[in-house]
C-alpha cells in the first residue's frame, strides 16, 4: 500500500526530473542556436545555400528555446542557463568548404534526429496536455529539420 506521503513525494520527484530535463533541453536549443548561426556565418561565402539553411533553422531553435523558458519559468525553474559555449572552431576555405559542410550536416542531423527523440519521449512524461502538445510540436520541427538537412546533404553530395 501506498500512502499518500509517499505518493507525494513520487510525484515531486518525477517533477524535478522533468524540470531537469527541460531545464537541458534549454541549454540545447541555446547550443544550437549558436552553432547554427556560427555554420552559417562561417560557411555562407562559399555555400550560401546551406548557410540560408542553417539560418532559418537556427529561427525555429530561437522559438523552442523561448518555450523552454517559459516553461521553466512556469514549473517554478529559474530559466537562466547555466552552459558553456560548446562549438568547436571551424576552419573553412574554398578547397575544404564542401567537406566541412559535409561534416556539419551530418552532425545536425544526428543532433536534430536525437532532439526528436528527446521531446517525444518527454511529451510522455509531461505534467499537462498543453505541455505534451508543445513538446510534440517541437518534436515534429525537429525531425522536419532533420529531413532539411539530409536534403541539404544529398544535394551536396550530388554536386
Amino acid at each position: 500500500m501506498e500512502f499518500p506521503a509517499q505518493r507525494r513525494q513520487r510525484n515531486a520527484d518525477r517533477d524535478t526530473r522533468f524540470t531537469r530535463k527541460i531545464g537541458h533541453a534549454f541549454i540545447d536549443e541555446l547550443n544550437a542556436i549558436l552553432a547554427y548561426t556560427y555554420q552559417s556565418t562561417m560557411l555562407s561565402p562559399f555555400l550560401p545555400g546551406v548557410a540560408r539553411t542553417w539560418q532559418e533553422i537556427a529561427e525555429t531553435e530561437m522559438h523552442h528555446y523561448e518555450h523552454w523558458g517559459v516553461l521553466l519559468r512556469e514549473l517554478g525553474a529559474n530559466p537562466l542557463p547555466n552552459t558553456a559555449i560548446r562549438i568547436p572552431p571551424i576552419t573553412v576555405n574554398a578547397e575544404n568548404a564542401t567537406a566541412v559542410a559535409t561534416r556539419l550536416l551530418k552532425q545536425n542531423i544526428e543532433e536534430e534526429r536525437s532532439a526528436r527523440d528527446t521531446y517525444a519521449a518527454l511529451s510522455e512524461s509531461a505534467p499537462a496536455r498543453e505541455i505534451a502538445e508543445l513538446l510534440l510540436s517541437a518534436s515534429r520541427d525537429e525531425n522536419t529539420h532533420a529531413e532539411t538537412l539530409s536534403a541539404e546533404l544529398a544535394r551536396l553530395e550530388r554536386s
